[in-house]
């Protein structure tokens, strides 16, 4: 007989549950990844804040680009770049690519968030999607926080 993972058995235990106490457990479960989050955040700005000012003003003050340390490994000062055109300037930044050489760089996307939405409409619409656009269409429970 094979063992069942974790999963598997909260899974079990969870269907014997009723409707509202299934509710609950979702929302016990969704209440839980909010502060997980939160923490999650927390520790993020920490760790940004030691990695890209503190420990690097410190190791600049001593003149050091990188090191080893017992039960960490190896550091080492990296320069990173962070590029972006607004889309007020879209028009004009493409043009001073291509105008520069650099038009190879320029290319035609579709934004997520708008094909995801065309894909709904074209969906609760009845219309046919091509079977180019991958998509999948999920049934969730949704939540409205309740005023208390």
């Amino acid at each position: 007989m094979e063992d069942k993972t974790p999963l598997e058995e909260y899974r079990k235990e969870i269907e014997k549950l009723s409707l509202s106490d299934t509710i609950k457990e979702i929302a016990k479960i969704k209440a839980q990844l909010e502060k997980y989050k939160a923490i999650k955040v927390s520790y993020q700005k920490k760790f940004n804040l030691l990695a890209e000012a503190i420990l690097v003003n410190k190791m600049e003050d001593e003149d050091i680009s990188n090191m080893t340390v017992e039960g960490v490994g190896r550091v080492n000062l990296t320069t990173q770049i962070y590029a972006s055109i607004k889309a007020a300037n879209r028009a004009e930044a493409y043009q001073w690519l291509k105008d520069n050489g650099h038009g190879d760089v320029i290319i035609n996307t579709v934004n997520a968030s708008t094909l995801k939405a065309l894909v709904k409409e074209l969906t609760m619409n009845g219309e046919e999607i091509s079977d180019l656009i991958t998509h999948t269409i999920v049934t969730k429970a949704a939540f409205t926080r309740v005023k208390q």
